[in-house]
């Protein structure tokens, strides 16, 4: 008799933590995980002090290859986590933070960083595009640059296919809206808005234009003239008669797109000009890098909170 309740005691011990277990996997799968993304450490810090600040707890990973990944497991937002790297500079390391995300199982994926100015906005101006270009892929010919599409895993479909224009998810765009007004009544934007000179002209954020991803610092007036004019525009036509206009280009956001798209993953990316990529370019970079990234690094703390808040827009698919 004894034997036989001792066996019951332990079988019930064995249910109960079976049971336990299967509650942490549970929780575990109902957490909802932000991705975000940046390309050097200038315009990451901001963020990485606000995680370590928020409440909730922090800590790192180390990934593939040496990458480090912040993780905020959220205070004021239970069951978000977000999990934060900075891409390095260019297309391939950019595909390579965006591929390591996405086995860490986010949700949803931003990224944000300085670019180069072909829009109608001016340096500081948050750009959040609605369409992102790999700009550099196509063939070189005597009298120029050919574009070609990328050959793309369409998961939806179930197959590769040829696609060169990969489309910002309007869900993150509309939030990256509400964060910007918030984040223009905060310290940090007045701070950062008079110390670029601007206050009687505060940065305003930027929609609807495309962004050109290569691994050139674009710095030519020529080029930036080619891209924007001639060769990436979208004109209208009878099934989309909208066009739309070049706004930004830089090193690393097309890679994450594309990244994004083939793992059903929703995208949007934020560019803040610190150049206009013409000939003067090194120069425009060195003296406004740092404004641009730091306004990029306090207005992407707000759109990540604005996730997190808003998660359900994304936990109904």
């Amino acid at each position: 008799m004894k034997r036989l309740t001792r066996g019951l005691i332990l079988s019930l011990l064995v249910l109960a933590m079976v049971s336990i277990m299967s509650i942490a996997v549970w929780a575990e799968e109902e957490m909802f995980v932000i991705g975000g993304q940046f390309a050097f450490s200038g315009e990451g810090r901001h963020v990485i002090e606000q995680m370590q600040k928020e409440g909730g707890k922090y800590y790192t990973i180390e990934g593939r290859q040496g990458r480090i990944f912040h993780v905020l497991e959220f205070k004021n937002f239970p069951g978000v986590r977000l999990i934060y790297t900075g891409t390095m500079v260019g297309m391939e390391n950019a595909t390579s933070s965006s591929e390591q995300l996405a086995e860490m199982g986010v949700d949803v994926d931003i990224l944000s960083g300085i670019s180069g100015n072909l829009g109608q906005g001016k340096i500081g101006d948050p750009y959040i595009n609605d369409w992102w270009v790999v700009a550099n892929y196509g063939t070189m010919h005597p009298w120029g640059f050919e574009h070609r599409p990328l050959t793309t895993w369409n998961p939806k479909r179930g197959e590769f296919f040829d696609i060169m224009y990969f489309k910002a998810d309007p869900r993150l765009q509309i939030l990256a809206r509400i964060a910007f007004r918030k984040y223009k009544e905060t310290e940090t934007f007045k701070n950062i808005v008079a110390e670029m000179g601007r206050e009687d002209d505060p940065p305003e954020i930027i929609f609807g234009g495309i962004g050109l991803s290569s691994d050139y610092f674009v710095a030519s007036t020529q080029l930036n003239r080619e891209w924007a004019l001639q060769i990436y525009p979208i004109h209208p036509t009878t099934d989309n008669p909208k066009s739309y206009s070049v706004a930004t280009v830089d090193m690393e956001t097309a890679a994450a797109a594309k990244v994004c798209f083939e793992r059903d993953i929703p995208f949007a990316g934020v560019r803040l000009p610190s150049d206009d990529a013409r000939d003067e370019a090194r120069t425009e970079i060195s003296i406004w890098w740092k404004y641009a990234a730091d306004f990029g690094g306090g207005f992407t703390w707000q759109w990540i909170q604005e996730i997190a808040r808003y998660k359900h827009l994304f936990m109904e698919e």
